[in-house]
């Protein structure tokens, strides 16, 4: 008699358990904040829209970007936002030697201007195949290169600075048909480092990045088209 008075006594406190947990469970769900505060929307206006690259804070506290389309052209857009929200438009793409929907985001360079690439755009018809350019943090954009389509083409991805100070990139398109790795000197001076073959197109879809990042290479990310990623180390 005594053993099943136990035993009926356990469940009894086994049910007082999983009650309270459950009551734990449901008090803290409603306590968790948001995981995200919206910071600022984008109005498909002058302001931009479609921003597909992510943000770079700068050295003075804001952060940079840019947007694929919206703005005074509707070629995308260069932005300064602030921490708490407030959005400047720097510089409308429109389409022309300053080129137009930069896929890409912005990284700071030493001097402390800011550079990028546009995916269209360019000074060389009719293939308009994008541009590399310099941008103050005041909005004083400055064309560094226009791709002619054979040095390379519509490059989707960003740049880094080495540590010789000069800028690299790739593109999917030039060269070979099937994209380059490239580097550019902060006075706009381009140079191929590699063309990717036609066995494997379009690889050069995703920046390079400096070897001391990694502690083992990682191969590019080829878009869903891509049947396979290409490893490129160029020397520089």
């Amino acid at each position: 008699m005594k053993g099943k008075y136990s035993q009926a006594w356990q469940r009894w406190l086994l049910c007082l358990l999983v009650l309270g947990l459950q009551a734990w469970a449901q008090t803290g769900q409603t306590q968790i904040a948001p995981p995200f505060t919206n910071v600022f929307s984008f109005t498909d206006d002058d302001d931009g829209a479609n921003p597909r690259a992510s943000l770079f804070q700068g050295k003075d506290g804001n952060f940079y970007s840019t947007t694929v389309v919206g703005g005074v052209y509707g070629h995308g857009v260069v932005f300064k936002l602030t921490s708490s929200g407030a959005l400047t438009t720097l510089h409308s793409f429109a389409n022309g030697s300053d080129g137009a929907n930069p896929y890409a985001g912005l990284i700071q360079g030493t001097d402390g201007n800011f550079y990028g690439t546009t995916a269209w755009g360019g000074a060389y018809p009719p293939n308009f195949a994008g541009v590399v350019f310099k941008i103050t943090p005041s909005g004083a954009l400055t064309p560094l290169h226009s791709f002619t389509g054979a040095d390379g083409g519509v490059p989707y991805a960003g740049l880094i600075q080495g540590k010789d100070g000069n800028f690299y990139g790739t593109t999917p398109f030039g060269g070979n048909n099937s994209g380059v790795v490239f580097k550019i000197t902060p006075q706009g001076v381009l140079t191929d480092l590699y063309a990717f073959s036609a066995i494997n197109p379009n690889t050069g879809v995703n920046a390079v990045i400096r070897r001391e990042e990694l502690s083992h290479y990682a191969p590019f990310k080829s878009e869903p088209h891509c049947s396979v990623g290409e490893l490129i180390v160029p020397a520089y």
